[in-house]
């Protein structure tokens, strides 16, 4: 019988185990992740704020202001942080003023750091930087020393008959400060609230 040579078994024998382990193993596809773009984020636009109800007007130069009465002195007594009922002529602008004060323009300087102002009206906040007005007192030879203030002022018209209105300003710290005086805790705050009621004005009685 006529025999194959030893190399042709040798052959057979690897193609047989290269066609055997082909089968052995599925064959894997690659899967490429598809790209997805990033959704697109919309920007919050600003909070609109409503057209007051009231004319507002601010004059930062004391002396330069128009004379307008305070609506602290149509209460007719000392004014303290609280709330006030007050009726006032529908034609007759008024002033708001709340005052801070410290012992010296350096001490000023580290309360402002920490103070918040607040001018309402209704409820809505419109208060504005503008607002604010520094008065530095006159040198005090006499205790050596020079007290600074520090205030928010404007002017309220347009009134208009017994349409009431809530006007509520003052101030607070976010933080304790010393004015030069004494110290004030975190959260000290002076807020005044007046229940403002327009009413027409008295006219006058004729003399007989």
């Amino acid at each position: 019988m006529r025999q194959f040579p030893g190399f042709l078994y040798k052959l057979v024998g690897s193609i047989l185990i290269i066609l055997l382990a082909g089968c052995s193993f599925p064959s894997r596809t690659v899967v490429t992740p598809a790209l997805t773009s990033a959704p697109l984020v919309s920007e919050t636009p600003p909070p609109v704020i409503p057209e007051p109800p009231l004319a507002i007007s601010i004059c930062s130069v004391e002396s330069e202001c128009p004379p307008v009465v305070l609506l602290d002195d149509m209460i007719g007594r000392v004014v303290e942080a609280g709330t006030y009922n007050v009726s006032i002529p529908n034609d007759k602008p008024v002033r708001v003023r709340v005052m801070w004060w410290t012992a010296s323009p350096t001490i000023m300087v580290d309360n402002l750091a920490h103070i918040h102002w607040i001018f309402e009206i209704d409820g809505q906040d419109y208060f504005s930087p503008d607002m604010v007005v520094q008065y530095l007192a006159p040198y005090d030879e006499e205790n050596k020393t020079q007290a600074d203030s520090v205030s928010i002022s404007a002017t309220i018209d347009g009134w208009k008959v017994n349409e009431p209105h809530t006007i509520r300003v003052g101030y607070y710290f976010d933080e304790s400060v010393n004015d030069g005086w004494q110290d004030n805790p975190a959260g000290f705050s002076q807020i005044f609230i007046y229940n403002v009621t327009p009413v027409l004005p008295e006219t006058p009685t004729p003399e007989p």
